[in-house]
């Protein structure tokens, strides 16, 4: 056995949650935007990012826009009375994006002069200079010393701003991009054969919680599913009494696929099946037993049902054992968060 060692020259990574703040502008306002990185990376726990240094040459703007919202945690957009002329073009489509991926509260625009906004802006938080007061008290105080040539009122507001930010860890983006059939569904189905056998007269029911979580380009999608199956069978031989059971089972989802027609997708694989009640005598074996006989591997097919708007019509299938259950259901989501 040998041990290893790390070279000197390796440095280890840290986990930061230093605030990585990006700054746009056009780029005749490119001196103001300097300003106010210079400015932002100067606070503690705050690094400020210029687009200029940014975006390297043969990226197109919104490649390195992708890039950096997978890093950055807010934005200040400056825009002066003297370049007014550029607000409408790149330097508002920009902000568009990253307000809709970050959200607005955590976009600020910086102006200089008498600027006048669109009003569609009133909701972004807007750093203006004013004829008010200078600000007094620790906070201005705390921006005094690193405002470099920042106005001391738009200096003060702007590291209240940065300052309300809510941290996070260096290594994951603030947002990300899901499906909208993200989320919380319902699902409740009837199985028409259960463990080989024709369900018939008795009646075998599903009723399942599912939480997927679905990449924006539909594909790949994961999850986790866990609910009640609920049993009610009538033995062939005469004599015996109904056999009634409820069982908690859960399921990893995998392999879950958005289609072009609307539907998705996904195969679930058992975990955990419990016995949670059973009536009857002489129970049947292993459709009764509390131990999973095998890794039930089930395909899914949810199709939107064309005479309800939000409802799925759900096919259900076992893979593994091959047509060891089967049935059809209906499934809504309920939630497109999760908890």
């Amino acid at each position: 056995m040998c041990a290893v060692s790390s070279s000197p020259e390796q440095q280890p990574v840290v986990n930061s949650t230093k605030k990585h703040i990006f700054v746009a502008s056009s780029s005749t306002d490119l001196e103001l935007a300097r300003q106010v990185t210079e400015f932002l990376s100067g606070l503690e726990g705050v690094q400020g990012e210029c687009w200029k240094d940014q975006f390297p040459l043969g990226l197109l703007t919104f490649e390195a826009l992708e890039q950096m919202l997978q890093r950055c945690l807010g934005a200040v957009f400056v825009v002066s009375a003297a370049n007014l002329h550029d607000i409408n073009n790149n330097v508002m489509i920009e902000l568009g994006l990253v307000a809709g991926r970050m959200g607005r509260a955590r976009v600020a625009i910086y102006t200089v002069g008498d600027v006048q906004l669109p009003s569609d802006l009133a909701g972004i938080t807007c750093i203006q200079n004013s004829n008010c007061e200078e600000p007094r008290g620790p906070q201005a105080d705390r921006v005094s010393a690193v405002r470099r040539g920042i106005p001391s009122n738009l200096a003060t507001r702007l590291s209240e701003w940065a300052d309300s930010l809510p941290a996070m860890m260096t290594g994951l983006p603030l947002t990300t991009v899901l499906h909208g059939y993200s989320g919380h569904w319902k699902a409740a189905l009837q199985l028409d054969k259960w463990h080989s056998k024709p369900v018939g007269k008795n009646m075998v029911a599903l009723n399942y919680d599912l939480l997927l979580q679905i990449p924006g380009n539909g594909r790949n999608g994961i999850g986790i599913g866990s609910g009640r199956l609920i049993v009610r069978w009538q033995p062939n031989k005469r004599g015996q009494e109904l056999f009634q059971a409820m069982f908690l089972v859960c399921s990893s989802v995998s392999d879950l696929t958005c289609q072009k027609d609307g539907s998705m997708t996904f195969r679930t694989e058992s975990l955990i099946r419990q016995l949670a009640f059973v009536s009857g005598e002489g129970a049947l074996e292993p459709e009764f037993s509390d131990e999973l006989p095998a890794n039930w591997i089930i395909g899914w097919k949810l199709t939107p049902r064309s005479s309800a708007v939000g409802l799925m019509d759900v096919a259900y299938c076992a893979q593994v054992p091959e047509n060891w259950m089967r049935g059809t259901g209906g499934a809504f989501r309920q939630h497109a968060y999760f908890g």
